[in-house]
């Protein structure tokens, strides 16, 4: 198993910036690859199909989630 890590210095505080990217179905807004998305919510279990400038889809389902401590863990289904 691939396990990436990468660390970035950011200038906001955990929950401001948990707000502006937690949501799962939310990375349309503001991962600058993606153009659409189309999202089930927010539960463990729901897919979400983002789609890139290109027009390829990927499908990704939610596996865990805890808006407590700011992390969310997803497996890519289909690519």
């Amino acid at each position: 198993m691939v396990k990436i890590i990468e660390t970035v210095r950011i200038d906001e505080t955990a929950d401001g910036l948990w707000h502006e990217i937690g949501r799962f179905g939310g990375v349309g807004e503001w991962h600058p690859w993606v153009s659409k998305v189309e999202s089930e919510g927010e539960r463990e279990g729901s897919v979400r199909t983002p789609e890139d400038r290109d027009g390829n889809q990927q499908t990704e389902r939610l596996l865990e989630t805890s808006p407590e401590k700011h992390f969310y863990r997803y497996r890519m289904e289909s690519t």
